[in-house]
């Protein structure tokens, strides 16, 4: 009898085992397809961040080296066409804007940062720079030092915003 009992038990026990694998050994395999699907999608997000990253770094670059330009000529007396600045102002701050609103979309808390640290200067030196060449009264004395540190200090701050 106590033969029948163990036998009867392990019989129990190894269904049960049975059944908790044919149960629980697809819902892991499962489980572990998608934790490497989410660090699969999260390597391609981070890609995705860098190349956005990249292009708001390339595009601040841009508006600097630009800026930089009509800061030359409007100093070495130079015409400089102010639509076509404008244009060209607006054109570089709306691709950075574009890039800075898709990493919003990562959920990277970023509009306020990069707003009054980047945006409001840069809008600052270029209104300096439009009034230096529609030779506005007192804009001699921004193209000296103001200018060019508001130039500077945007520069500055898109690097180190984008590093972190």
């Amino acid at each position: 009898m106590d033969q029948a009992m163990v036998a009867g038990i392990s019989a129990v026990g190894g269904a049960v085992i049975g059944a908790l694998g044919a149960v629980f050994g697809p819902l892991l395999t499962q489980r572990r397809t998608q934790d490497h699907e989410r660090r699969t999608l999260t390597d391609r997000d981070v890609r995705e961040v860098l190349e956005i990253t990249a292009h708001l770094r390339t595009a601040g670059a841009l508006w600097e080296r630009d800026m930089g330009r009509v800061l030359r000529d409007v100093r070495a007396g130079r015409s400089v066409d102010l639509k076509e600045f404008d244009d060209s102002m607006r054109s570089l701050e709306e691709e950075m804007r574009q890039s800075v609103y898709r990493l919003v979309a990562y959920r990277l808390h970023v509009s306020t940062q990069v707003s009054g640290r980047v945006f409001l200067p840069m809008g600052r030196a270029e209104d300096m720079l439009r009034e230096a060449i529609s030779d506005a009264p007192g804009s001699a004395d921004a193209l000296q030092r103001e200018i060019p540190d508001a130039i500077r200090e945007v520069w500055s701050n898109v690097m180190n915003w984008t590093r972190s």
